[in-house]
């Protein structure tokens, strides 16, 4: 990815244990791309994505970065100051060592004075190069979240073969028809697009977890 391209604006989230999140501008890289041309080593920045409901902005105000509370989201915030889909994503990148986090809301800075007639054209050159891509697909809001528990009345058998390696096999459950594709966040135009340009991608669905990538789901 050129330095160009990379994103503005990117939440660290830091490691497991961590409690607080802070926005960064990433506008150093460009800075330090020049060192680059001189010799020196360009970081690997990894970043995981987010893709999203806003739900209805008519009876839920929106959480996104704006010209009132940039400096204390820059400053760093508690995780539990974002909404739950945000902090559940939060949570998956820790885990998943990513150390930071691509939210579209925070990316852009909205409002008058914002940057969105620069920016957001820039938004699939951004989401391509994602290490992978957290899809929120039972979530229908942004407080809605996606890590809520599901059923805990299937059964499952473990069985081992030789000591220190275990099997567990279960109903077969997969439909990513029903669990992905017909729900309500994949028909939206914008995020058949950030499917598109994914490489990899987690559906958080409300029966399982799905994976895809360039060789299938």
């Amino acid at each position: 990815m050129g330095i160009e391209n990379f994103p503005k604006r990117l939440l660290e989230v830091g490691k497991v244990g961590a409690s607080r999140v802070r926005l960064c501008n990433m506008l150093w890289l460009r800075e330090y791309g020049s060192a680059h041309e001189l010799g020196f080593d360009l970081p690997r920045i990894r970043y995981a994505a987010v893709s999203h409901s806003w739900g209805n902005s008519g009876t839920m105000p929106a959480f996104c970065t704006n010209v009132k509370n940039h400096r204390s989201l820059e400053s760093g915030i508690p995780d539990t100051d974002l909404p739950i889909t945000f902090q559940h994503a939060v949570t998956a990148a820790r885990a998943l060592g990513f150390e930071y986090l691509w939210i579209d809301a925070l990316y852009i800075m909205h409002g008058p004075c914002g940057d969105f007639a620069t920016q957001g054209p820039l938004i699939g050159d951004i989401f391509q190069p994602a290490d992978v891509v957290f899809a929120a697909t039972r979530s229908f809001f942004k407080s809605g979240g996606f890590l809520r528990d599901r059923r805990s009345d299937r059964m499952v058998v473990t069985f081992s073969r030789r000591p220190g390696v275990r099997f567990y096999a279960r109903e077969h459950i997969d439909d990513f028809m029903i669990d992905v594709a017909k729900m309500r966040l994949h028909q939206m135009a914008w995020t058949q697009q950030e499917r598109c340009l994914a490489r990899r991608t987690v559906y958080f669905g409300e029966n399982q977890t799905y994976w895809e990538c360039g060789k299938g789901i």
